[in-house]
């Protein structure tokens, strides 16, 4: 059964739903699911939406990961070159080189951390690239692929699958809204940057 959290939490008087069968609503959902496979859009949209998102994303990142530790030892060498540049210095000069020393450190800093969440990037593309594989693979033999999957994987796929469930406890009307699985499946990786 399907329980409302807040009466569970707060008491009948929070939440008038009641407890639903959980597996008339599994079934619903599954038939919903079979009914949007029946046009074959949900594979057409994983496979040829996502392909080229992920193909294109994955240039830019590559290219950043190689570009950010060449940026990075520039930005050494030369902090290197005012530090010796430093030992002979005094006064307005050393203040100013002092500054640029600052300012290089922040610059340093800066790229360090893109290149961080660069390669925290591409580990979440390399993550969206094999669901997509996964979920395509499942959408073409559903059926057979859903009866030899364990409890975890039907899980796992509902949940890219389905966005919400909403079930209204007085009429016992389900709404199931499907996710946009270009979306759900590059869960994680930036898609803001355009390639340039």
């Amino acid at each position: 059964y399907y329980r409302c959290e807040t009466r569970d939490k707060l008491g009948a008087d929070a939440c008038e739903g009641r407890s639903l069968p959980a597996g008339a609503i599994e079934e619903y959902v599954l038939e919903k699911i079979r009914e949007e496979l029946q046009s074959g859009e949900m594979t057409v949209a994983v496979l040829e939406e996502l392909t080229p998102r992920i193909e294109v994303r994955s240039r830019i990142l590559r290219a950043q990961q190689k570009a950010i530790p060449r940026e990075i030892a520039d930005l050494s060498a030369e902090g290197r070159r005012l530090a010796k540049q430093m030992e002979g210095a005094r006064g307005g000069v050393r203040r100013l080189l002092d500054e640029r020393l600052r300012d290089l450190g922040d610059k340093l800093e800066d790229a360090e951390q893109r290149l961080v969440e660069v390669e925290r990037q591409i580990e979440a593309l390399e993550g969206a690239s094999a669901t997509r594989e996964w979920v395509a693979a499942t959408l073409t033999d559903f059926d057979p692929m859903w009866d030899v999957m364990t409890d975890e994987n039907r899980a796992r796929l509902v949940g890219v699958l389905v966005d919400r469930v909403v079930v209204d406890g007085a009429t016992g009307d389900i709404e199931i809204a499907l996710a946009d699985l270009a979306a759900t499946v590059m869960d994680g990786v930036d898609p803001t940057e355009e390639e340039g």
